[in-house]
């Protein structure tokens, strides 16, 4: 348990077994998948006509299998109670599928499928120990600047267990969520760090409740940043979240009716930018340095790491010196990959990119 850091760096574990693989899902454990799923989700994606698509929700319940009446559209969200982060909730609606997916603001993570140079592309953030509430909302906000869109499905082909839905036979053991009550001092440095990790790479101000951010805790931000398609102020409009005043407002009315929000890019079009000129998934990664790539050695380093360790290193890092007005990380690799030999981009490259956006 003590190398257990919650679902962030999991899942960017999960980003490192990718080999050649052109499509990617991802759900939860315990879920339970339609008939044919495979088929379901690859002709939806198709249909969207989008390759920067990704069909993502929170699943609807297991004994609601088979029901493909209404499917789950994750367009709305809110602010955690200590408004901290932004936490997602269950915060969703049930909605009649149209001709096509629905665009849609927010990420689920109890499911996706998209290709997988979005994985690639934009990797979960492996240094954001215990992170829970939070999560969906770094996700989307990195995607969306990075030039994907997430959609609804519309069919269902995967549904959750959640804690109403009866259980297999032979799955009657309680669902446990250790992470969640890592005990001590180590949980409070690591889960501080990584909440003012979360609001630094947003260019937000600390707060009381996590006023301390050290050097240690923004290792490789520049890799974990926002993309450079799109800006994030763009991403507000879109999604109705106001980040400066701490607001969320719902977007369920429009489903179906709101709009996909441009952004310039070189033709022709290719997933990881001009200097990466190809599409398929074993072309992009044998010849190309993407986030992923640049990052693993690092990442690798860390991971292997106890969080007894991390904490400790943690505690005596000096304090990260923050840039004056406050501005949000941007990630260079995310939209400009290009062909070997790699290496992880600098902070100081990051916020020099930033400005040349401006």
């Amino acid at each position: 348990i003590d190398f257990a850091r919650g679902v962030m760096p999991a899942r960017y574990r999960q980003n490192l077994l990718l080999e050649d693989q052109e499509f990617c899902v991802q759900v939860d454990s315990h879920s339970a998948f339609e008939t044919h799923w495979d088929t379901i989700a690859l002709e939806d994606w198709l249909a969207i006509e989008n390759e920067m698509a990704v069909i993502t929700a929170y699943p609807n319940m297991v004994k609601d299998r088979h029901d493909q009446r209404h499917t789950p559209s994750r367009c709305s969200t809110k602010w955690s109670t200590d408004l901290e982060v932004v936490h997602g909730g269950n915060s969703a609606l049930n909605a009649r599928p149209g001709p096509t997916p629905f665009l849609i603001p927010f990420f689920g993570a109890g499911t996706s499928f998209s290709k997988c140079h979005a994985n690639f592309n934009v990797p979960y953030d492996p240094y954001m120990s215990h992170l829970f509430g939070g999560e969906e909302f770094n996700r989307a906000v990195r995607l969306f600047t990075s030039g994907y869109d997430m959609y609804a499905p519309k069919r269902n082909f995967v549904y959750h267990y959640y804690d109403a839905d009866k259980k297999p036979a032979r799955g009657q053991a309680p669902r446990h969520r250790e992470f969640f009550h890592f005990s001590g001092d180590q949980r409070l440095v690591l889960g501080s760090q990584t909440t003012a990790r979360w609001r630094a790479i947003l260019g937000l101000p600390l707060t009381s409740r996590n006023p301390v951010l050290s050097e240690l805790a923004m290792q490789d931000s520049a890799n974990f940043g926002l993309g450079t398609r799109r800006r994030i102020e763009q991403y507000e409009a879109f999604s109705g979240v106001s980040l400066a005043s701490a607001r969320a407002e719902d977007r369920c009315k429009m489903l179906g009716r709101m709009e996909w929000v441009p952004y310039s890019y070189d033709t022709p079009f290719y997933p990881a930018g001009s200097e990466c000129p190809y599409h398929l998934m074993k072309d992009i990664r044998r010849h190309c340095c993407t986030t992923l790539s640049a990052v693993e050695a690092h990442t690798r380093e860390m991971l292997a790491k106890s969080n007894s360790e991390l904490a400790a290193n943690v505690a005596t890092s000096p304090a990260f010196p923050r840039a004056n007005p406050l501005r949000p990380i941007l990630s260079p690799l995310s939209n400009a990959a290009h062909l070997l030999p790699c290496r992880p981009v600098d902070l100081h490259e990051a916020v020099a990119d930033e400005e040349d956006l401006a």
